[in-house]
């Protein structure tokens, strides 16, 4: 009986270590040694990592095939938003603008971006085309969409410091804007929409944690690991994250259970890796 017990523990542990994150793929940015960005691919587990294209904050389309990104033309990484077949490894420009943190749209038709003007945050819009390029709201960062596509998590400060921004959301059709969090001194930014809509997550940065907000109650779970940054959620509600500590200058991928709070590293390779993206393959 007890070798049975046993052994029925280990089988259930090794069925909860492989279902930590389920079947997929990662795109993200890596930063070798000499200081040259680009983008990489690598299988879930963090293994058989490969070149895709030069340029800078990935984001994913819906379907997996397409990713939208930044080629940088200042030093401060904004730059041109371009388009790549993840399969073929070509890339064309999507659009000429000082933009940054690019991010898909649920349907796939549209993508939100970060735009600087005369020192100003705001969020934008363009099609898949390159056309109807259009303001959805001022002072505004760290776009992402709510799943349905009908709302847009944001991040605005009510001052010049970083400790000041909070999470809002606006929806599309009425452009109404709803405030999620109001925590003074802690500064919360990349917010990331759960699978199923009902919580949005984000990274508190001064008190390196990433939240998890429930939108029904507002209440907040706290997950502290190193010192987080750039979030994306797995389709079985796990977190990516740039896993960053102040022992080492290293940055690297983790994930972590929002739930249980444990969490591990994915990359382990010797070079910096950011901005995670998944996806998902059946």
């Amino acid at each position: 009986m007890k070798r049975y017990l046993i052994l029925l523990y280990w089988l259930l542990t090794i069925k909860v270590i492989a279902q930590e994150v389920p079947k997929g793929k990662i795109v993200f940015t890596r930063t070798d040694n000499d200081g040259r960005t680009g983008i990489y691919i690598m299988d879930g587990d963090g293994s058989h990592e490969k070149f895709l294209i030069k340029g800078n904050v990935p984001t994913v389309s819906p379907d997996g095939k397409y990713v939208a990104y930044i080629v940088p033309r200042k030093s401060d990484e904004t730059g041109d938003i371009y388009v790549a077949n993840i399969e073929k490894r070509t890339g064309k420009k999507l659009a000429s603008t000082l933009g940054c943190f690019p991010i898909w749209s649920p349907t796939g038709d549209q993508i939100a971006f970060e735009y600087f003007k005369h020192g100003i945050d705001e969020i934008y819009l363009v099609d898949c085309q390159g056309k109807n390029v259009k303001k959805l709201v001022g002072h505004a960062r760290n776009a992402t969409w709510s799943p349905d596509g009908r709302f847009i998590a944001f991040s605005r400060s009510s001052s010049d410091t970083t400790a000041d921004y909070d999470i809002y959301t606006i929806e599309l059709k009425n452009k109404k804007i709803r405030r999620i969090t109001n925590t003074p001194g802690i500064g919360e930014k990349f917010s990331a929409w759960s699978p199923d809509g009902r919580e949005i997550a984000c990274v508190a940065f001064d008190i390196n944690a990433i939240e998890v907000i429930q939108l029904s109650t507002g209440k907040i779970n706290k997950i502290t690991d190193g010192l987080p940054s750039h979030i994306c959620w797995t389709p079985n509600g796990k977190l990516l994250y740039e896993a960053s500590s102040d022992n080492t200058f290293q940055t690297g991928i983790g994930v972590i259970d929002p739930i249980t709070k444990s969490h591990r590293l994915i990359s382990t390779a010797g070079h910096d890796h950011f901005w995670p993206n998944w996806i998902n393959i059946e």
